[in-house]
């Protein structure tokens, strides 16, 4: 009767372990980031800038190993642009990777990583400041000088506040903003 039960037990045993491996593999799968791309998809709030990232043929460097940091405008950000420039933005290859390229930093940068005010240079060449009051977290990009009669007016910066910070992708780390840092126009 013994060798029937501990034949018994080893055959549920068994069973359980094959049934609950293909589960163990599937939940490691989940537990582990995808990339910068496949996270803004997901998110389902980037859809903007997600039409931007392709307009300017940059989906393989989000896929790419990285590491990278981005400032990622959502939807709500992009609809405070006018219509006309936005169109004319997102219909431009070289315009839309001037965009993108804005908001990509070459580094991985974490909130905590900003204790103070920090110049990071994007995949554009510009700088982006942070500067932390308090819980919040701000971007800030200079913006180029406008003629204004016969003499350059340096205009005020451009800014946009982290809403959520620290979003975990395999290739880097995404902060969604809630403005574009779009200098050019």
């Amino acid at each position: 009767m013994r060798t029937n039960r501990t034949s018994l037990v080893t055959a549920i045993a068994v069973t359980a372990c094959a049934f609950l491996a293909p589960l163990r593999a599937h939940a490691q799968e989940q537990r582990q980031p995808e990339s910068i791309l496949t996270v803004l998809q997901k998110q389902g709030n980037h859809t903007t800038f997600l039409q931007a990232i392709r307009s300017a043929g940059m989906e393989e460097t989000l896929q790419g190993k990285g590491p990278y940091t981005v400032f990622a405008p959502t939807d709500a950000a992009f609809a405070k642009l006018p219509k006309a420039e936005l169109d004319a933005l997102l219909s431009d290859p070289a315009a839309a990777k001037d965009l993108v390229s804005l908001h990509v930093a070459g580094k991985s940068i974490r909130s905590s990583d900003l204790t103070e005010p920090m110049n990071v240079t994007t995949l554009e060449g510009n700088s982006v400041r942070f500067v932390r009051d308090g819980e919040t977290l701000r971007l800030q990009v200079p913006a180029p000088a406008a003629e204004v009669g016969g003499a350059a007016t340096p205009p005020g910066p451009v800014s946009a506040t982290v809403v959520k910070a620290n979003i975990a992708a395999s290739n880097g780390v995404i902060h969604e903003i809630d403005a574009v840092l779009w200098t050019k126009g």
